[in-house]
């Protein structure tokens, strides 16, 4: 099982998020873990600097995208037990094991994501480390996708993709991505217990319950993370990741470069889909 996760980079600033970040990994069904972080403040500083004088937005977008590494190191620094790859050929072949990989997608992003069928990532404001997340978990044929977050929507809201996008609360590009994505749900990593929601699949009868009943999910998982503080860094197995290519302009397209060499039914395959089982 594969489960990629994006940590929203408004959580990098979260007291004891390694503890808190650790004691949900463990709490959750067993997978891989695909830890995808976000950009936080880094990117917040480029959209101030292209308001007070605007640049090419495929230059920012690219900006953005190379602070994902910087967060990814970051992530590792305080996560060091989970391995930092940024060659996807590596993330695919660790994805058939046990344990977590923290993956950097800058490369994957320059090299390899334009060439995968799907929805596109464009290289503008559009595109946030959301969709990014999104798109890897297509490319990788994921069985779940989360969304740890600082809130969730409010209590009655929808939240359907579009819906979410609508709102603000996630870019339109995930939103585009919904037909492709593998189940979806949202986890407010700074709410305690505890809180999440299911996303519902497309088709499906809205929803607009609070979901996280569960032990895991509400209570424990929370408990353990709070205690958690302090504790020894769990031993994970696994160890190493990377994406798309610097002259995909708005518009363009390069074809896939057969650069990729994952596992059968992995990247090349599976990007293409249009529904999960």
């Amino acid at each position: 099982m594969i489960r990629v996760v994006k940590l929203g980079g408004s959580l990098l600033d979260l007291p004891g998020l390694p503890q808190v970040l650790r004691s949900w990994l463990r709490a959750q069904p067993p997978a891989h873990n695909v830890l995808v972080p976000g950009g936080g403040p880094l990117v917040d500083q480029i959209r101030d600097w292209n308001a007070a004088g605007p640049v090419d937005e495929a230059t920012a977008h690219w900006m953005c995208v190379d602070l994902l590494t910087v967060t990814a190191h970051l992530l590792h620094a305080w996560l060091p037990e989970i391995p930092l790859v940024e060659d996807d050929r590596l993330l695919c072949q660790r994805v058939g094991e046990p344990g977590a990989t923290i993956f950097g997608p800058a490369p994957w992003m320059r090299h390899s994501e334009p060439g995968l069928p799907g929805t596109w990532l464009p290289t503008n404001w559009e595109t946030t480390s959301d969709s990014i997340a999104g798109r890897l978990a297509v490319a990788l044929r994921a069985d779940e996708f989360v969304l740890l977050k600082s809130a969730l929507p409010r209590r009655g809201a929808s939240r359907e993709l579009s819906a979410l996008a609508a709102s603000g609360y996630i870019d339109p590009v995930l939103a585009k991505m919904a037909p492709e994505l593998p189940p979806t749900r949202l986890v407010n990593l700074r709410c305690d217990p505890l809180v999440e929601a299911r996303v519902p699949r497309p088709g499906e009868a809205p929803q607009h319950d609070l979901a996280g009943g569960s032990d895991w999910a509400r209570g424990k998982g929370a408990s353990r993370a709070r205690e958690g503080a302090g504790r020894a860094a769990p031993k994970m197995a696994g160890s190493s990741a990377g994406r798309r290519s610097q002259s995909g302009l708005p518009g363009r397209r390069r074809g896939y470069n057969g650069q990729l060499d994952p596992p059968p039914g992995r990247l090349s395959a599976a990007a293409g889909r249009t529904d999960h089982p």
